[in-house]
């Protein structure tokens, strides 16, 4: 007999009449009914008349008393959703898809349904009967997975223009303010703004407002601006405010890291502008070496020019001095000039004094040597001066072959012999003779 509205058969061993009708008398119907771990139910197509097994009372937090007068639409989150449902149900005949639901403590789980529309012989709905398995735990890790991936790809964004900070910090800075959003948990109400010392960049969205999260931009430990990220509207609360805990440790990350990146293109800045200070420095102490260098040269010149002079006694008789060491350089310019005079003044006898040469050595040899070929090859006679006995023990022991150039020991005794050469007498100081 069917049972009287609003009543239902003692559950005990038995099913109800409508779970028979939807199982059968089948003893393994009823175990899988009774036993099983995931949520049962049986419902009229209006959600009267629920029938559940324990696993579904556990899962939800109802007794069974309570379920006489309850009804399925109760259980949603979202009163609309139930429609939605019906509707695809008594279409299709069957749907699998994820619910939430409300406990009885009013706590929100999320289920995995698979649901059946059971119909009579005139394919009128009969009942409705599921499982319900519980994934709020898997959808909350799967949530946070997700939250997490968004935070590291937020924070190797900052990371990626960190790269290139050194080139433009201001464009770091746009940067940072235009990913950090990404990272928080509602990405399309979210905006950010970085200020440091009064300076501000803001993303196109931003905007003063009541939920804002700061974290302050040290550098060499003193505050000099901060990093905010604001949401728009309202969001249901969390750890801080709308804020997740995981969103405190994000945006002080980013701080930290813009407080590293601004002390690093600061010291870049300061590293560039001391080698441009030592730069110029070295360019100002080349250039003034440069101009010593350019006096020492003319200096040395002058010098060369007074130590090796070229001068006339006489007609056709020139006497060339030297005065300190001869090295290859003053024994050129000693040549080049003497060679000149000869030629500019005619001269045929030339006497070349050493008087003031120091000491003589091989190459000193070679080069006194040198010269004298040189007049020679002009025509003109020499006549070498001022041979000291050291020098003549010099010259002999060096194997120097002076035997084919006069030479006298004094200036006064060689200039005799060049005005003998040319065929003048010397003057004698007068008609008187000198007194022995």
């Amino acid at each position: 007999m069917p049972k009287e509205s609003g009543q239902k058969e003692p559950r005990g061993s038995q099913l109800s009449a409508k779970a028979h009708a939807v199982y059968g008398d089948e003893e393994k119907y009823r175990l899988l009914f009774d036993f099983s771990l995931d949520a049962i139910y049986i419902n009229d197509a209006d959600g009267s008349n629920l029938e559940v097994n324990q696993a579904w009372l556990d899962l939800l937090g109802y007794t069974r008393e309570e379920l006489k007068t309850f009804n399925a639409a109760g259980l949603y989150a979202d009163p609309s959703a139930r429609q939605d449902f019906l509707t695809r149900l008594l279409a299709d005949g069957y749907v699998r898809d994820e619910v939430v639901l409300k406990k009885k403590d009013g706590a929100i789980v999320c289920c995995e349904r698979s649901s059946v529309c059971h119909k009579d012989a005139d394919g009128q709905p009969l009942a409705f009967q599921g499982i319900l398995r519980d994934v709020t735990e898997q959808r909350r890790m799967q949530s946070e997975i997700r939250e997490r991936q968004k935070e590291m790809e937020c924070l190797l964004g900052v990371a990626a223009a960190a790269e290139t900070a050194s080139k433009s910090l201001d464009d770091f800075l746009r940067k940072v303010v235009e990913v950090l959003p990404s990272g928080y948990q509602y990405v399309a109400d979210a905006a950010a703004r970085i200020i440091i010392e009064g300076e501000e960049v803001s993303s196109d969205r931003y905007r003063s407002s009541e939920w804002s999260q700061t974290a302050p931009i040290r550098v060499d430990g003193l505050d000099i601006g901060l990093v905010e990220v604001v949401y728009l509207d309202a969001h249901p609360a969390a750890h801080e405010g709308q804020f997740l805990h995981e969103e405190r440790q994000l945006i002080e990350a980013v701080a930290a890291r813009v407080g590293r990146v601004v002390q690093r293109v600061r010291n870049e800045k300061a590293l560039i502008e001391h080698r441009n200070h030592l730069e110029d420095m070295v360019a100002a102490r080349t250039a003034e070496l440069e101009r010593q260098t350019e006096t020492v040269r003319r200096q040395a010149e002058e010098i060369l020019e007074v130590s090796t002079p070229v001068m006339r006694l006489a007609e056709g008789v020139l006497v060339a001095p030297l005065i300190g060491t001869l090295d290859s350089v003053r024994t050129q310019q000693f040549m080049d000039k003497l060679l000149h005079g000869i030629v500019d003044m005619s001269a045929s006898v030339v006497l070349v004094d050493i008087t003031g040469v120091p000491s003589i050595d091989t190459g000193t040899a070679q080069h006194l040597i040198d010269t004298i070929t040189a007049v020679r090859l002009l025509g003109a006679q020499v006549v070498l001066t001022g041979v000291r006995p050291a020098i003549a023990q010099t010259l002999v022991h060096l194997g120097v072959d002076l035997s084919s150039v006069s030479t006298r020991s004094s200036l006064s005794s060689g200039l005799t012999l060049a005005l003998n050469l040319k065929g003048r007498t010397p003057p004698t100081g007068g008609s008187k003779k000198r007194e022995d």
